[in-house]
């Protein structure tokens, strides 16, 4: 199964190195693989210094967080994303949030399931007719049945 993990999800177990989503994505076995649009490396790392502050670690301690996640992440380029997926995925997302384009890509591309947060995103993707999106709560009832 092939689950792709948004912004929101990395960062909050960034935020929460004890919450449910940072045991998902450090401790779920070989039956799921989690992928992730490239841009989100960079993004993360712009953020290393504001979830410093917040969680009060070392930046350092944050920056280990992260290589533990990536250990069980696939970084896929934006070049192996073909130009129909993305502009379906930018039509879908039209009066949603058309930044979230590359998650919503990778699941069509990977026929995977998005794993959000974003309650505006995963509402107005449904409405659309999307059904590749869950939350966290989905997820770990996945889990359980693996």
């Amino acid at each position: 199964m092939i689950i792709i993990p948004d912004s929101n999800i990395l960062i909050s177990a960034l935020i929460n190195n004890k919450g449910n989503e940072f045991k998902i994505l450090a401790h779920t076995g070989n039956s799921i693989t989690f992928k992730v649009p490239s841009f989100l490396i960079s993004e993360i790392d712009n953020k290393v210094a504001i979830i410093s502050r917040l969680t009060l670690s070392a930046p350092a301690a944050i920056t280990v967080n992260i290589q533990v996640l990536l250990n069980h992440i696939i970084v896929v380029s934006d070049d192996d994303m073909p130009d129909e997926i993305v502009k379906k995925a930018q039509n879908l997302l039209l009066n949603i949030d058309i930044n979230d384009t590359a998650f919503v890509a990778l699941a069509m591309l990977y026929n995977g399931l998005l794993w959000t947060g974003d309650l505006k995103l995963l509402r107005g993707l449904r409405r659309k007719g999307f059904t590749q999106i869950i939350t966290t709560k989905d997820l770990e009832n996945i889990i359980k049945g693996l």
